[in-house]
């Protein structure tokens, strides 16, 4: 579940993991979390004083270069890789659900937030590499909502996180986007929905083998 700060993802994560009651899905938070924040990292290597721990902003940090920007990119996908292999395979083998709020596909279309500082079309050819999510929702609400919720973004960084989701939209199919302008409720609906129509699909191919 993917979507700017403000766009609803939390509750719509909720209400969805309520239909699930008899196999409730796993939920994790951006990424596998196999490696520790990369502050905290620092912090015991004696490489920063202290570990900024201000979660309410988390697009606090100011520009980094590329190096920065790459070492990051490269302690998180190993994160991805490594931490899905351990952590998330082990779930899916035993049928479990795994729900992610939040995850790679947050560094692609707003990479700042991780202070990640590199193209987004480079970023994107990434996801080739990095394990996939079956379903990736991409919650688009109007960005004059979010500013009511939220301040943090300005309405033109929300436009510029919907224009690189409208980019990975277009290129793959596994991404699909949730209007979460209505009500909760009308979300829940839309995935289950998509969730419907490619069980469908999936079941029927197999029968016309």
């Amino acid at each position: 579940f993917s979507g700017p700060d403000g766009s609803g993802k939390t509750t719509v994560i909720e209400l969805v993991r309520d239909r699930f009651q008899v196999n409730e899905p796993h939920l994790f938070h951006f990424r596998p979390a196999l490696w520790p924040n990369l502050g905290e990292v620092g912090a015991k290597t004696g490489v920063i004083k202290e570990v900024d721990r201000n979660f309410d902003r988390p697009h606090r940090g100011g520009r980094k270069g590329k190096l920065s920007s790459l070492i990051r990119l490269g302690y998180y996908s190993s994160d991805y890789m490594i931490g899905y292999f351990l952590k998330i395979m082990p779930l899916r083998w035993r049928k479990e659900i795994v729900f992610f709020d939040r995850y790679f596909t947050d560094i692609i279309v707003d990479g700042e937030r991780s202070c990640i500082f590199l193209n987004y079309k480079f970023l994107a050819q990434l996801r080739h590499v990095i394990p996939s999510c079956e379903f990736n929702f991409l919650f688009r609400v109007d960005p004059e909502r979010i500013l009511t919720r939220k301040q943090e973004l300005s309405k033109e960084r929300i436009e510029l996180i919907y224009s690189r989701m409208e980019y990975l939209a277009a290129r793959d199919r596994h991404y699909h986007w949730i209007d979460n302008n209505g009500t909760p409720e009308e979300a829940v609906q839309q995935i289950l929905n998509i969730l419907l129509e490619q069980q469908h699909r999936k079941y029927a191919r197999k029968l016309l083998r």
